[in-house]
């Protein structure tokens, strides 16, 4: 049976949650975060998608800390790939914590990615707290 990709539901190829949230043509997370490792590629997700699913923000925003947590405690920072930052450097900057912290990602500065990921949790649940 030959299928692809292509051939399941929207929400399966391409949903907004992945897709939304930058301006550069044609790009979604999986086209960056393809070209990282295993962790720097999920904790790139949780944070470009953080917020736009109906799941809990804070949730998303957590999940992105672990795996950068998991990936400084094993010391498994091969890096992203040249591929990675190019791609990246296609959005269109914006001024966002969230555009911030996926550039620190790509960059390996995962020690300020936490950082920044703390201040984004904590501002979340203090604003989802009144």
């Amino acid at each position: 049976m030959e299928e692809t990709l292509c051939d399941f539901d929207e929400n399966v190829c391409h949903p907004t949650h992945y897709t939304d949230g930058f301006e550069c043509k044609d790009m979604e997370c999986i086209t960056i975060a393809r070209h990282l490792s295993f962790n720097e590629g999920n904790a790139f997700k949780y944070v470009w998608r953080a917020g736009k699913k109906e799941d809990n923000q804070v949730q998303d925003i957590e999940k992105a800390m672990w795996y950068i947590k998991d990936l400084v405690e094993s010391d498994a920072r091969k890096g992203a790939s040249k591929v990675a930052k190019c791609l990246f450097d296609m959005i269109i900057p914006e001024e966002s914590s969230r555009y911030e912290i996926l550039k620190m990602i790509v960059n390996k500065e995962f020690d300020q990615a936490y950082d920044a990921l703390q201040d984004w949790h904590d501002e979340v649940k203090e604003g989802s707290a009144e």
